[in-house]
C-alpha cells in the first residue's frame, strides 16, 4: 500500500529513477554539444573498471575530441606550447594507470597536467569513389573511418586500413561486408583497434599470436604535429629490431596512433566461420590432455573453467572454405551503436547488464545487483557452494544465450554484457600444445582450483578463462620471443568489486582478495616465469617486501622486478624500445609517471 513505509520507498524510488531519466537525456543532449561541436570536455574521467576515478576541473577541458588531423595536430602544438603531457584514450578497458592517476579522494587539480585524447570521434582516411564507408563517418565530414586497401587472391588475404579510435566491433561488421574476417578476435568487440595495439590484446586465434602481431602499419602523429608512418617492411636498425616491433604494443608512447593497417583473412561466405562448443568435466590430467589434444586443432579456441567441479567449456571456431560456392552471402547482424554513438553516450567498452537500457548506464539496476551479489560470495568463507553456483550460473548464461547467438549468427564476438570486474592475466611459456604443453596448463588452472575450493579462503565467482596464444616478437609483449613457434598459455582470472565509487578505490579493496590475487601472481609470475598482461592488473605484492606480502596493484618495486624479467627474455628489447621512444618523442610529452617506471 502506498501508505506503507515500503510503497512510500518504493514511490520514492520511481519518482528519482524518472528525474534520473530526464536529467540523464539532458546530460546526453549536452555531452552531444561537447563532444561534436565544441570537441572537449571537462570533468570526471574513469576508466571501465572503476579503478581509476580521475577529477578533473569542469572548467579546464582537459579531455580532447579531434575530429581531424588538423585538429589533433592543433591539440598537440598546444600541450607543447603549455608543457602538457598527452596520452590518448580508446574504451577504457585497461586497468593500470596508463591514462591519468586515480584522484578520487584528493582535491581537484586547479590546472590540468594531461591532455586525454579521446579518439572515438576521429577520422582521416580518404574514401574510395565506389567506397562503401558512410555508415562510418561524422555527417558532413569528407573522410571516413576505414576501408580496404589490398586482397592477395592467391594468400587469401587483405590488409584494412582503420582508424585508431575505432571499435573492434564496428570493424569486425565492416569485413564481414567486404568478405573479411581478423585474424585475432577478441570475445566481444569492446576495444578499441587503437587499444589492441597499444596493449599486448589476444584472442583465441592459435597461430596468429596477440592482435598487434596481425598489424602491418601504423600512422603515428609525433608531438611535432608530423606523422611518422611505420611499415613491417621497413629495415632493419643497428639495434637489431624493426620499428614495426616497437609499434606493436607501443603502449601509447610513440605519438597519437591514427590509422592502424590490419591484415585480415577472407571469409566469402558467412558458413565459413564455423564455431564449435563442448563440456567436459575431469579431474584427471590425462583425461584433460586427451580431450583438448583434439580442441587445439581448431583455428580458435577460448575457454572457461570451473575450479570447484573440474568442469571445462571450450569454445572453437575454424575459417573453412568449403562453403565458398555453396554458402550464404555474409550478413552480419546490424550494430546498435557505432563508436561515435558510445561516445557521445558515454558507453565505452563492455555493454554492462542493466534493465532500463541495453546498456546499462545510470539505470543499470541489475548491473549493481549482479555486482554487489558476486562480491559478496567471494567473501563467504564456509560456503564454497554460493561461489560454485555463481560460477555455473555464468557458464549457461554463455552457454545458452551468448553463445548460441553468436553460432548462429556466424560470429565469434560472443560477450552480449558483462558486469564490471577486474583482471589479472597472465602469459606463461608452455613446453608445446602437445602431452606435456597441455599437462602444465592443467596443473596451473589447478593450482588456482586448490586455493579457492578451500573453505575460509577467496572464492572466485566467475569461470577462469584461457587461451593459447604464439608467440611474436612485439619488443614490449608479454608473448615476445625470438623462436615464433613458441606458445603460450593466457589465464585469466576475474573478480567482482562493490558497486560505488569509495569502493571501486584499490585502496578499499578487501583484504582476503588483495591476499588472494597475491599468491596467484607468485606461483605465475615467479615459480612459473610468466609476464602480466599490459592492459590487466599486475603487482599486488611487493618482491622486496616480507614474506607473504600483499599490497594495492601496480607496485613500485614489482615493476621493477617486472623489467628485469623482460630483460632476461628479451635482451636488449626493453632499452631499444625506450631509445627510439626517445627518438620519436624527445622532450617526453606521451611519458606519464606511471609508463616511466614501466619502461625504464
Amino acid at each position: 500500500g502506498i501508505g506503507t513505509e515500503a510503497g512510500k520507498k518504493a514511490l520514492f524510488t520511481l519518482i528519482r529513477l524518472l528525474f534520473t531519466s530526464y536529467e540523464s537525456k539532458k546530460m546526453f543532449n549536452r555531452r552531444e554539444t561537447q563532444i561534436l561541436k565544441k570537441r572537449e570536455l571537462g570533468g570526471l574521467w574513469k576508466n571501465w573498471s572503476e579503478n581509476i576515478w580521475h577529477k578533473g576541473n569542469f572548467f579546464q577541458k582537459y579531455i580532447k575530441f579531434p575530429q581531424t588531423e588538423d585538429d589533433l595536430r592543433a591539440v598537440l602544438l598546444e600541450a607543447k606550447e603549455k608543457g602538457i603531457k598527452v596520452r590518448a584514450s580508446g574504451q577504457r578497458h585497461s586497468q593500470p594507470p596508463q591514462i591519468l592517476e586515480d584522484n578520487r579522494h584528493t582535491p581537484k587539480l586547479n590546472k590540468a597536467d594531461t591532455y586525454v585524447i579521446d579518439m572515438s570521434v576521429y577520422q582521416d582516411i580518404q574514401d574510395s569513389p565506389d567506397g562503401d564507408g558512410n555508415i562510418h563517418k561524422l555527417d558532413g565530414s569528407p573522410f571516413i573511418r576505414m576501408k580496404v586497401v589490398s586482397r592477395n587472391s592467391q594468400a587469401k588475404e587483405a590488409v584494412v586500413v582503420v582508424n585508431s579510435g575505432t571499435r573492434e566491433d564496428e570493424l569486425e561488421y565492416f569485413l564481414a561486408t567486404n568478405n573479411l574476417a581478423l585474424k585475432t578476435v577478441t570475445a566481444g568487440g569492446i576495444f578499441s583497434i587503437g587499444g589492441m595495439t597499444s596493449n599486448d590484446v589476444h584472442g583465441g586465434s592459435i597461430n596468429s599470436g596477440i592482435f598487434a602481431e596481425t598489424c602491418a602499419g601504423f600512422d603515428i602523429m609525433q608531438w611535432d604535429g608530423s606523422i611518422k608512418q611505420i611499415r613491417e617492411e621497413d629495415p632493419i636498425r643497428k639495434d637489431g629490431f624493426r620499428p614495426i616491433q616497437f609499434a606493436r604494443v607501443n603502449l601509447g608512447l610513440l605519438g597519437i596512433v591514427t590509422k592502424i593497417f590490419v591484415k585480415c583473412d577472407f571469409r566469402l561466405k558467412q558458413e565459413s566461420l564455423q564455431g564449435r562448443m563442448a563440456f567436459i568435466h575431469t579431474t584427471i590430467v590425462d583425461e584433460f590432455v586427451y580431450a583438448f589434444k583434439d580442441f587445439v586443432d581448431h583455428d580458435r579456441m577460448e575457454c572457461f573453467f570451473d575450479p570447484y567441479t573440474g568442469g571445462f567449456m571450450p569454445l572453437m571456431w575454424n575459417l573453412e572454405d568449403k562453403f565458398d560456392k555453396t554458402g550464404n552471402p555474409n550478413n552480419p547482424s546490424k550494430l546498435s551503436m557505432n563508436t561515435i554513438e558510445h561516445a557521445v553516450g558515454n558507453l565505452y567498452g563492455s555493454p554492462l547488464q542493466g534493465i532500463f537500457s541495453k546498456k546499462g548506464g545510470r539505470l543499470g539496476l541489475v548491473e549493481k545487483l549482479v555486482e554487489a551479489t558476486a562480491t559478496d560470495a567471494q567473501y563467504l568463507g564456509k560456503h564454497v557452494k554460493t561461489a560454485e553456483f555463481f560460477v555455473q550460473t555464468a557458464l549457461k548464461n554463455i552457454a545458452t544465450s551468448q553463445i548460441h547467438s553468436a553460432f548462429t549468427s556466424y560470429s565469434e564476438a560472443w560477450l552480449q554484457d558483462s558486469a564490471r570486474c577486474i583482471f589479472m592475466s597472465y602469459f606463461v611459456k608452455l613446453p608445446n600444445l602437445g602431452p606435456e604443453g597441455l599437462a602444465k596448463t592443467y596443473q596451473l588452472l589447478n593450482d588456482v582450483a586448490a586455493i579457492v575450493s578451500m573453505e575460509g579462503n577467496f572464492h572466485i565467482t566467475a569461470p577462469m578463462e584461457f587461451r593459447f596464444v604464439k608467440a611474436g616478437n612485439s619488443a614490449m609483449a608479454g608473448t615476445y620471443n625470438a623462436d615464433p613457434s613458441q606458445v603460450y598459455v593466457n589465464l585469466d582470472l576475474i573478480a567482482f568489486i562493490d558497486p560505488g565509487k569509495s569502493k571501486k578505490d584499490p585502496k578499499k579493496y578487501p583484504k582476503k582478495l588483495l591476499q588472494f590475487l597475491a599468491t596467484v601472481e607468485r606461483k605465475w609470475f615467479e615459480e612459473e616465469g610468466g609476464l602480466p598482461h599490459q592492459g590487466k592488473m599486475y603487482g599486488f605484492y611487493d618482491p622486496d617486501g616480507k614474506e607473504g606480502n600483499y599490497c594495492v596493484p601496480f607496485n613500485d618495486n614489482f615493476l621493477k622486478e617486472l623489467s628485469k624479467k623482460r630483460d632476461e627474455y628479451a635482451p636488449d628489447a626493453r632499452q631499444a624500445f625506450n631509445k627510439y621512444r626517445i627518438e620519436l618523442d624527445p622532450n617526453d610529452m606521451f611519458l606519464n609517471n606511471y609508463m616511466k617506471k614501466l619502461i625504464s
